[in-house]
């Protein structure tokens, strides 16, 4: 392998999966190189879904596959090198500032508007969430926000799938629901939350596991959050997924307003 290990972005000895920026020693280029030791069939279909997926991407919306291999257990997959940081990195704790608060907004809607991209051609992530989502600034300014790691986007459903306080409550509770576009709006929300407070919101269902145990609006009152942000959140986080935002780009157009709102005062 012609590749030289720039710098490890992720090593993770429980999961067997890591990921770093790797050099190639005779072209000079950068990329990204995901590894995963596989020894389950289940797994390996995800891979190669993964592998699918980003392919079907049209180029910009998230680093394209551009070489797959095994070794042994080991499975590599080459990628696009995406210059940025993870949002969860770059936001782990509320802003201090005016300015702070409408670059994290910014970014939430630059996220909705991908996300919307992903949606139109017929696509679900389905395991959106900080570590995911891939932030390009030039000093302040939010150059892009990209998202990575599709292996679910193609699978099939499971049992669960998604990261717990991220998942949707359909993707957890009930597998006989057929996952549409709003599954990945409440993912995207909880990541907003996330953004604003450096945490995700903690929901948990009621006895019957057909609400949540608390109203929302009650559980965003503690976060700080402005009125009009904390409403939006309400609908996108509702647990009957047909009383949620359907639609990203419903989502999208909502954070663009605030953000509009956010720069002339009445956010």
């Amino acid at each position: 392998m012609n590749y030289r290990i720039e710098h490890v972005l992720y090593r993770n000895d429980v999961t067997k999966r890591a990921f770093y920026k790797v050099k190639n020693l005779e072209l000079g280029m950068f990329y990204g190189l995901k590894v995963i030791e596989i020894d389950d069939a289940q797994l390996l279909k995800q891979v190669k879904n993964e592998v699918t997926a980003l392919n079907r991407l049209p180029f910009g919306m998230a680093p394209k596959c551009l070489q797959y291999w095994v070794q042994g257990k080991q499975h590599y997959l080459l990628l696009d090198w995406i210059e940025g940081k993870p949002l969860s990195g770059l936001y782990q704790r509320p802003p201090q500032t005016v300015m702070e608060q409408e670059q994290r907004l910014l970014v939430a809607q630059k996220l909705a508007q991908k996300v919307a991209d992903i949606h139109r051609v017929r696509m679900l992530h389905r395991d959106i969430k900080p570590d995911n989502v891939i932030v390009r600034l030039q000093g302040n300014n939010v150059q892009d926000v990209l998202l990575i790691d599709f292996g679910l986007a193609n699978q099939q459903r499971a049992l669960e799938e998604g990261t717990p306080f991220y998942q949707a409550p359909e993707q957890s509770l009930s597998r006989h629901v057929r996952l549409t576009e709003s599954v990945d709006v409440f993912s995207v929300c909880q990541t907003i939350h996330f953004l604003m407070t450096g945490q995700p919101l903690t929901l948990t269902p009621n006895f019957m596991n057909d609400d949540w145990a608390q109203p929302i609006a009650e559980l965003l009152l503690a976060s700080g959050l402005s009125k009009s942000l904390s409403a939006l959140l309400v609908k996108g986080l509702s647990f009957d997924p047909n009383k949620r935002l359907k639609q990203s780009l419903t989502l999208n157009r909502d954070l663009y307003n605030l953000l509009r709102s956010s720069k002339t005062g009445k956010y």
